[in-house]
């Protein structure tokens, strides 16, 4: 089953885009007083970038208008759930918009199926 908050696309083909490519693990290096390398790692326990998407599979546009209004108007943490997975997710817009796609066919006032649809979270908790 996939489900953003209360949104359940028709087309269930949404894949976890960087499942491989998680990094839940930060370090920071910086230089001492005495010019010794201060190096320290430390896990996420959340906040880390979850990119979910249709690849070249497509959403019904009225399922993508829906991800797009749900992005405006909530701020708050909500769940999602992705083929046995559910995190405590925010929408990411830090480097431009959550959710983007493209037109399966170019049309005058868009067609009704988009491709390469992406969503961009943060999750919540740990």
């Amino acid at each position: 089953m996939q489900r953003i908050d209360t949104i359940i696309p028709e087309h269930q083909q949404l894949l976890w885009l960087n499942q491989n490519e998680q990094q839940r693990v930060q370090a920071v290096a910086e230089r001492g007083g005495n010019g010794a390398l201060i190096y320290e790692q430390f896990v996420l326990p959340g906040g880390f970038p979850l990119v979910i998407g249709t690849s070249n599979s497509g959403m019904t546009r009225a399922d993508f208008e829906a991800l797009q209004q749900h992005n405006y108007s909530t701020l708050t943490s909500f769940e999602l759930e992705l083929d046995g997975n559910s995190w405590n997710v925010i929408w990411d817009n830090r480097d431009g918009p959550a959710v983007t796609g493209e037109d399966l066919f170019p049309t005058v006032g868009g067609d009704s199926l988009l491709s390469n649809v992406v969503l961009k979270f943060l999750t919540a908790e740990a």
